[in-house]
């Protein structure tokens, strides 16, 4: 049984379908943040207003040219926000996201959200949700701890940052299951 909500908001940010194409997941699970501090922290970490946390990243990943010269996106990159004890599920986990700079990762995996961001905690709250969620997907793909990955790991870039990297990516693989 799990100890968290799923939230269903396919359509109401962007389109439950992505514009670049559709694609089976095989590889696995990656992490992301948000890269500069989050505002508006609470006293647990991650964004006070979710909601319009989410809209805000998925305006930044409607700009054009954001992920490529010349190329748009219909809406937000990663499939799911991990929040506290929700999960936000936001695109169909078929779709192809461009949250990693790596085509083939892009195609072959779930992405998985904390709005956090550099020298900021997810809370222990999030982290256990986030290792459950992640059980969840790896289950449903027949895969083991090691197809989780930190964006850093597929892809040239900082996040998920140390801390999620420390406090959940590598503690998760070692098989811990809340995440630090």
């Amino acid at each position: 049984m799990s100890n968290y909500e799923v939230i269903d908001l396919r359509g109401k940010f962007c389109p439950a379908e992505s514009n670049w194409d559709t694609n089976d997941k095989d590889l696995g699970v990656v992490i992301h943040y948000n890269g500069p501090p989050v505002p508006d922290q609470g006293p647990n970490g991650g964004h006070n207003d979710i909601e319009s946390w989410i809209q805000f990243i998925t305006d930044l990943h409607r700009e054009p040219g954001r992920f490529a010269v010349g190329w748009t996106f219909n809406g937000i990159a990663y499939h799911e926000f991990v929040f506290r004890k929700k999960v936000l599920w936001l695109r169909n986990y078929d779709a192809v996201l461009p949250h990693r700079g790596n085509k083939t990762w892009n195609y072959g995996s779930i992405a998985l959200h904390v709005p956090i961001g550099v020298g900021q905690h997810a809370a222990p709250d999030t982290l256990r949700t986030l290792a459950e969620r992640t059980s969840y997907h790896l289950k449903q793909l027949g895969l083991t701890r090691a197809s989780v990955k930190g964006h850093r790991e597929v892809g040239a870039s900082e996040c998920p940052g140390d801390h999620l990297m420390d406090d959940f990516v590598i503690s998760y693989r070692a098989g811990n299951d809340l995440g630090g």
